[in-house]
């Protein structure tokens, strides 16, 4: 088994793609993340949209009555080179593997085959890409004032810097005054953007204290439900039938604040590319000289807000207006 282990293996094209990054972020997996994935797309293209006309309708006259041109704009879905890349003394990773496969139920461990090993060494790779392509999807800064994480500008370092984004100052989150953050949030967006309330679209993207401190008043109601809530749990939670959304996010923010994100869950795009990148792969080798198990991963990923009018960024760490 030791042998097998250190066996080379690279994934390139639709096998990376199948393996690594696509099972990752489609689906349910993407439904997770409550928002708009979309993989390889064509790099740096060009979104366009075209702006709704309002006071379309007149009275019925002969000839043309169309007016101005319907106003178009463009986004540019920029995309940066990643890579992820991690080693495992030989003794923890075998270690590692060997846990996985020996957690599997259809696993005869008197008769350990390459592909048993090749399937746990995949899963503990992929699911260390996953999560930190999701952690940069939020907080990354090529700047690095926002966080450590400098491959891409993640979707809430472009929030709190696009001009067009309505940003307002949160107040430290607790549960006396958490649902009055999220009505001064609700308050402060656009009227296109809570026309869309009643689609169940929109969602508070918020983070961890935000997060329980709205669990902390739900379950300071004096009701039945909350009653029955407070011990069997919520699946979900919800301010005026909008979604609120953990980020998870929390510790990897450079400083310590809270944020409430309201928008629509497609108007935040988060895009994966493995076909237009020539060096794009995932490797696992073994190297001898230093008897460390390396993993590689080399992809194309960014974010973009689609429309930054859509979009009300709240903050503790926003200056005051």
């Amino acid at each position: 088994m030791g042998q097998l282990i250190e066996n080379p293996k690279t994934y390139t094209g639709e096998e990376m793609a199948e393996i690594f990054l696509r099972t990752n972020f489609t689906g349910e997996n993407a439904a997770e993340l409550g928002l708009r994935v979309l993989y390889n797309i064509p790099v740096n293209t060009n979104l366009n949209f075209w702006k709704r006309r309002e006071n379309i309708l007149k009275a019925y006259t002969a000839g043309w009555q169309g007016g101005e041109t319907s106003q178009k704009y463009q986004k540019v879905l920029q995309m940066a080179k990643i890579k992820a890349e991690q080693g495992f003394g030989a003794s923890d990773y075998f270690g590692m593997v060997y846990e996985r496969i020996t957690n599997s139920p259809n696993v005869n461990l008197q008769d350990l085959s390459g592909t048993d090993i090749e399937a746990a060494e995949v899963a503990l790779f992929r699911e260390a890409i996953a999560e930190d392509a999701r952690v940069t999807m939020w907080v990354g800064d090529t700047a690095g004032s926002f966080s450590a994480y400098k491959m891409f500008d993640g979707l809430l370092k472009k929030a709190s810097t696009y001009t067009g984004t309505k940003k307002i100052k949160l107040t430290a989150p607790t549960a006396a005054n958490v649902v009055a953050s999220f009505n001064s949030v609700l308050k402060a967006a656009p009227a296109a953007l809570k026309a869309l309330q009643s689609t169940g679209k929109l969602a508070f993207f918020v983070t961890e204290d935000v997060y329980e401190a709205y669990q902390e008043a739900l379950d300071a109601k004096d009701n039945t439900l909350a009653y029955t809530e407070l011990q069997m749990g919520r699946t979900v939670l919800n301010y005026h039938g909008i979604e609120v959304r953990k980020m998870n996010i929390g510790s990897h923010l450079k400083t310590a604040q809270s944020i409430v994100l309201l928008t629509h869950k497609e108007n935040l795009v988060f895009a994966v590319n493995t076909r237009d990148m020539p060096d794009a792969e995932v490797r696992l080798w073994y190297n001898p000289d230093e008897m460390e198990n390396r993993q590689r991963a080399c992809f194309l990923a960014g974010t973009e807000l689609l429309d930054e009018e859509m979009v009300v960024y709240a903050s503790t760490a926003v200056a005051a207006s």
